[in-house]
């Protein structure tokens, strides 16, 4: 039977672990009567039926993806902008999620919804709460499932065809590069701008560690591996419309040192008014590990928000 109160699930990013949210779960669990949980995305990930469907969605014939050399030479992570003389095939067309074939955020986002599927048939509220490639997974499920979403420093995705070819192209070469180097990838992985004031987290180290314990498994290397390329913004559908359907179940968070999710927020809020934007002071792209607790408040805040007022 079920107790009444609200589940917020609690999803990773891209070679997370449920631990990341470790410090922000205590926090919200202290600030209030809520059943707060750490979804573990790898392990939907794993499930046959969303292993088979990621498998589906990474498969592309090789004319779709610009040269594996070019791409790998590519910097990691961001978004690119190539000499506009180089030619690059387009993967397939997309404008938005609700035209187009189901990709590998569907495949995770149906994964979580059976995770969540008891709850929400027993009435309890569900709020989604998920980080850089948990957030647009979220962004998935939230477009068809009757939960609150709150995503931090997560991006619906690249509209511009060209774009989305050489980021399809680029994540597949790094998909092969994660699977024959590990430790190599994690290190270039971590040193993308994006990261710079995680780096100088006290809890980098830690963070790091669980990353190279995990990739040690072949079996977790495989799994994302496949994550990364049937997830790769360029193949999956930009969800920018999803964004302003989604209105006001819909709350966006980065932190205030990434100009990148910053710009995001306030195109998502000028498209869809609605949707709250959340900055938080001191953090960069990795704002759950960076302020556990300024997080924490400001995700109890939007939740204490969207509550019944006799709970």
């Amino acid at each position: 039977m079920s107790d009444g109160r609200p589940v917020v699930a609690l999803v990773h990013g891209f070679l997370g672990t449920p631990h990341d949210w470790d410090p922000m779960r205590s926090a919200l669990c202290a600030a209030g009567a809520m059943d707060v949980r750490a979804v573990d995305l790898l392990a939907c990930a794993r499930d046959p039926e969303c292993a088979s469907a990621l498998a589906r969605a990474a498969r592309l014939d090789p004319g779709a993806l610009v040269d594996a050399d070019d791409a790998a030479r590519m910097a990691i992570g961001g978004r690119e902008h190539a000499d506009a003389g180089t030619a690059a095939p387009a993967v397939r067309a997309a404008s938005d999620a609700s035209c187009a074939e189901p990709d590998g955020l569907d495949a995770l986002a149906s994964a979580l919804a059976a995770h969540l599927d008891g709850e929400v048939r027993e009435g309890r509220q569900v709020i989604l709460c998920g980080y850089s490639l948990g957030g647009r997974v979220c962004l998935a499920l939230a477009d068809r499932m009757p939960v609150t979403c709150i995503v931090i420093g997560a991006d619906p995705g690249i509209e511009d065809p060209r774009e989305r070819s050489l980021r399809a192209g680029r994540d597949h070469a790094h998909a092969t590069h994660l699977m024959q180097d590990p430790d190599a990838f994690i290190a270039s992985w971590y040193a993308q701008p994006l990261f710079a004031s995680l780096r100088t987290s006290p809890d980098y180290g830690a963070v790091v560690a669980r990353r190279r314990a995990a990739l040690a498994d072949a079996g977790s290397r495989a799994g994302w591996a496949l994550i990364l390329d049937a997830c790769s913004p360029g193949r999956c559908a930009p969800r920018w419309g999803v964004a302003a359907r989604l209105g006001h179940r819909l709350a966006v968070m980065h932190g205030a040192l990434d100009d990148k999710f910053a710009a995001i927020a306030r195109r998502i809020h000028a498209s869809a008014p609605q949707v709250p934007t959340i900055s938080i002071p001191g953090a960069g792209h990795a704002a759950h590990v960076e302020q556990p607790s300024a997080c924490a408040g400001a995700v109890f805040s939007i939740i204490a928000a969207s509550l019944p007022k006799d709970l």
